[in-house]
């Protein structure tokens, strides 16, 4: 055979035309599809790379649509080979941090609570938290009568540091008071306590802090109804102290209806570092609410709840070898010089609201055992006395609210002359204006006192904005 017969022959099992046959054009797919017939077409080649040659993964910070086009019939997963085993581990690790829950502590702000700081813990409490809080009250007080006059002032400014731990379980209380009116024994201390909840019906609380011996004491400051106080308040009410208390705001797990407070303190007021002979203040309350419980620590029903909501309560303290001539309050004296002489409390007060309405009274006593006490030529008074106070409010609006109270103290027996000689009533009327309920808030108030005969003695006019941050 010679070597052109072999070569023709070749060519025909190639499938190579010949010089004088026109080549045709390739076949697109689509037209390869159309002339192949049922069932006869053949694997499709594939093509391969070389044996050396390595696709290239997509980029690792890219997303999958971005990074690499996955087939129709690929759901998870890119198409690249198997990463190295440095790669493989560091995505064991990412998978483990995605699953592991992460604590993010939250901070907020809101009007009224401040700054909070927490940490969120299980059941969707918090673990711990930290809040940091202020408030202003700037005031205007115009008198009129004996000593006309006018002033401005910024009262009521303090700064509160409190926050929690195990679950709200260790709570704790830091307070000071900035302004000239919250100064007493030389410091603007007014808290500093610290409290543990042993259970729902007993809360220990140990340090500086409020004597809640009534209704005017358990009503925080910024929930005044008014721009001030009742008179009778300071003279026969508690200030703060430093002493122990045990407490429960739901005893028994009633929703509230029963309450208690019992506390033994030092008995000569906050920030006091006089030594004096023994002697303690023991105080012990109860607070009935038939309806359920209800914030009885602010005046006023700014909510307009649609809700009957009814606190009474019922309190009596006694304090041995008082170093102060109001017992907790008033004048304070070297007691190692005088005689021994105690002091005995009673006190009866209610609060309602419902609908906007906001009733409340109280009356409070106080005796002491002797009515003076001498050392040699140097006398001190006791301060017996007692006093009511009769107070109502109304909001005419969300934002809209009208008060008013008449109140009155009066001395028992032979007491302090100066007790006896102090007006004996008080009025005041005034129209509040509430832009984020008591948080930001605008009061007016018309007060007057009244001799026992009736006979005005003082009258005034106070304008106060108040802001709780």
């Amino acid at each position: 055979m010679t070597v052109w017969t072999c070569f023709f022959w070749t060519v025909l099992a190639m499938g190579v035309p010949s010089p004088d046959t026109e080549t045709p054009a390739p076949q697109t797919a689509a037209e390869a599809a159309e002339e192949a017939s049922p069932g006869t077409a053949g694997p499709l080649p594939q093509l391969t790379p070389p044996f050396d040659a390595e696709p290239l993964a997509p980029p690792r910070d890219l997303p999958r649509e971005m990074s690499e086009e996955a087939s129709p019939g690929q759901v998870d997963g890119p198409t690249t080979p198997t990463a190295t085993a440095f790669e493989a581990s560091l995505k064991q690790v990412e998978e483990q941090q995605k699953g592991a829950p992460v604590e993010r502590p939250a901070i907020r702000f809101s009007m009224g609570k401040g700054v909070s700081l927490s940490s969120p813990g299980e059941g969707g409490g918090e673990k711990w938290g930290l809040r940091l809080r202020a408030m202003a009250q700037l005031r205007n007080t115009t008198t009129f009568g004996g000593k006309p006059g006018n002033v401005f002032s910024a009262r009521g400014v303090r700064i509160l540091l409190e926050g929690h731990a195990f679950e709200r379980r260790l709570v704790f209380s830091l307070q000071t008071g900035l302004s000239p009116d919250e100064v007493e024994g030389g410091s603007g201390l007014l808290d500093a306590w610290v409290s543990w909840k042993l259970g729902r019906d007993a809360t220990l609380c140990i340090g500086q802090q409020r004597v809640i011996y009534d209704m005017v004491s358990a009503v925080v400051r910024r929930g005044y109804l008014g721009v001030t106080r009742e008179n009778f308040a300071s003279e026969l009410g508690m200030s703060r102290d430093v002493g122990v208390a045990l407490y429960s705001d739901d005893f028994l797990g009633l929703n509230g209806f029963l309450a208690y407070r019992i506390g033994v303190y030092g008995g000569q007021g906050r920030n006091r570092l006089d030594n004096r002979r023994f002697g303690l203040l023991y105080v012990a309350r109860l607070t009935l609410r038939p309806f359920g419980y209800f914030e009885d620590t602010v005046e006023g029903d700014v909510e307009r709840l649609d809700k009957f909501r009814l606190a009474v309560g019922f309190s009596e303290a006694f304090q041995n070898n008082v170093a102060r001539t109001g017992g907790q309050s008033g004048e304070a004296f070297d007691n190692f010089a005088f005689p021994r002489m105690n002091a005995h409390y009673l006190n009866i007060d209610a609060m309602l609201k419902w609908k906007g309405l906001y009733v409340a009274g109280q009356y409070s006593r106080r005796v002491t055992s002797k009515p003076f006490i001498e050392n040699g030529g140097e006398r001190v008074w006791g301060r017996s006395g007692e006093g009511y106070v009769v107070k109502a409010g109304y909001m005419f609006t969300s934002w809209l609210e009208g008060a008013g109270r008449w109140g009155g103290q009066f001395g028992l027996g032979e007491t302090e002359p100066r007790l006896k000689a102090f007006p004996k009533h008080e009025l005041a009327v005034g129209l509040n204006v509430y832009f984020v309920g008591h948080a930001l808030k605008l009061q007016a108030e018309y007060s007057a006192r009244f001799s026992e005969a009736k006979v005005l003695y003082e009258n005034g006019l106070r304008l106060q904005l108040q802001a709780v941050f």
